[in-house]
């Protein structure tokens, strides 16, 4: 069968799974709430594909703060006032759940269909001659055991050698990462230094040696597909008006559970949001771990500022209120994942902090009539993402203990059988799609109960640290080859 035929078939027998897998709801609870819950959730997000598909064709963007308004309004105001209506008062907890069960149907009905029609629509956009010039930047701080294989695999790229460049930038490193970065360089490759600055100082650096009319930035920890420098160029190619272009991050090792769930957390979450959101050009963060500008979108925003930690998704937006689009391409690079609780703790405590400081900085989205589906979608559901839906999900874990303890076990035990089926079906939907393991589909159940409550703990404890206005310090995770290092010297 061909290959985006199958992907088209699946996507197809993945929707009808799911929404068979709805009709069990319908008799797990009270039909009222899954009545008004899912009409809600299913016309919000019929209106809002409806109105951003008008509108974006008609070019009138200026009317695009209809979807936000509608979005607003119908998920968290509509259930609450009609179960009102129809149940009288409602306690906190109640109001709490009818606006995540919408939410759960809202993101179902909404992201999941247009990113699987997205991937199963993706055409090839390899490169092709007149070749572009690229400009590969790789920033490095204490990257030594790491940096050496990056720079191999981005030397053995598919593109043309005569039309790229790779800069290294050593951050003011205090190991062998300058020495180890030169003992891989070729006469393509050039290894800079400058004191130690954090990773938007050497980005910045690094441009300052950049000469490529595309600008191509990957860690010093990742590992590049052959053909992905091919597939990020052939991208700018076919669209004038593409301003960056995201590449699909994989999880390089796997063998421990934190490294696992990360693994599925990043093709789901890939899949869903980030191809959702690519369909209609605004993808709001191209990963340093392999991302590329156009050099013109990327200088059009002044490069990268020293005011997030997550200068990526910071250039990211800037770049799409500059008016460009940002898309995904099936470009893979490998990168290496925290290995620890601790150390995936540290980075997902910089990347929320960074992401809410991003928000914050660019809130003026929220009010500005010119942002189309940024104002309208994105990031609104960034900030629920890291607001109302961490809290939710307390909330009604709470409930649920409550309900065990009062002896409600079976209707508890049902319920967590249907959202895992509900998750479960969804990672299947996706390792299929990006042609990954499937036997990852068995750590689904963690993402309602577990590694979903470490993550919205983080998230929580991320936002009230910058709006308290804490030392907010770059936290990263030791790299595996740094920990065999410390273990030979103990």
């Amino acid at each position: 069968m061909d290959k985006r035929l199958g992907k088209h078939v699946v996507s197809v027998l993945g929707m009808l799974a799911i929404l068979s897998s709805f009709g069990l709801l319908y008799f797990l609870m009270d039909r009222t709430v899954f009545v008004v819950c899912s009409s809600v959730g299913l016309t919000a997000a019929a209106c809002c594909l409806v109105l951003a598909h008008v509108l974006d064709r008609l070019e009138a963007q200026s009317e695009m703060w209809l979807v936000g308004f509608f979005y607003v309004l119908t998920i968290v105001a509509a259930p609450v006032f009609v179960f009102a209506l129809l149940g009288g008062v409602i306690a906190p907890l109640s109001v709490v759940f009818l606006i995540a069960l919408t939410l759960v149907f809202f993101y179902y009905s909404y992201f999941l269909p247009i990113a699987l029609i997205d991937v199963g629509t993706d055409p090839d956009s390899s490169a092709s001659a007149p070749y572009p010039t690229v400009s590969v930047l790789v920033p490095a701080y204490n990257e030594e055991g790491s940096v050496g294989a990056t720079i191999d695999a981005l030397q053995e790229s598919e593109y043309p050698s005569e039309a790229r460049e790779i800069v290294v930038i050593d951050d003011g490193s205090t190991d062998r990462t300058y020495h180890e970065a030169n003992w891989h360089a070729n006469e393509g490759t050039k290894v800079v230094q400058k004191e130690n600055g954090g990773k938007h100082s050497a980005m910045n650096y690094g441009l300052l040696y950049a000469e490529g009319d595309i600008i191509v930035t990957v860690d010093a920890d990742s590992i590049v597909a052959p053909d992905a420098l091919s597939k990020l160029v052939g991208a700018f190619q076919a669209d004038a008006d593409l301003g960056a272009v995201a590449g699909n991050i994989k999880v390089d090792n796997r063998e421990s559970l934190v490294r696992k769930l990360q693994t599925l957390e990043y093709i789901v979450g890939i899949l869903v949001f980030r191809r959702a959101f690519s369909a209609f050009g605004s993808v709001p963060v191209v990963p340093g771990a392999l991302g590329a500008y156009r050099r013109e979108a990327l200088s059009g925003v002044h490069f990268y500022d020293p005011d997030t930690l997550t200068e990526d998704f910071d250039a990211s937006i800037k770049t799409l209120k500059q008016g460009w689009r940002i898309e995904a391409v099936d470009a893979l690079c490998y990168t290496e994942a925290p290995m620890t609780w601790q150390d995936l703790y540290n980075q997902r405590l910089r990347w929320y902090r960074g992401n809410f400081m991003t928000l914050l900085k660019h809130r003026d989205i929220l009010f500005n009539t010119r942002f189309g589906h940024l104002q309208g979608v994105v990031v609104p559901m960034m900030l629920l993402n890291l607001t109302v839906i961490p809290i939710a999900g307390f909330v009604i874990f709470g409930s649920i203990i409550s309900q065990l303890l009062i002896g409600n076990t079976v209707e508890m035990l049902l319920m967590f059988a249907f959202f895992s089926l509900l998750q479960g079906l969804l990672s299947i939907i996706a390792l299929w799609m990006d042609d990954d393991r499937m036997r990852l589909a068995m750590y689904a159940p963690l993402f309602i109960v577990g590694y979903r409550q470490f993550l919205d703990t983080v998230v929580l404890k991320s936002v009230f640290d910058v709006l308290m206005n804490r030392d907010l310090h770059w936290t990263s995770a030791k790299r595996s080859a740094q920990r065999l290092r410390m273990r030979d010297h103990d």
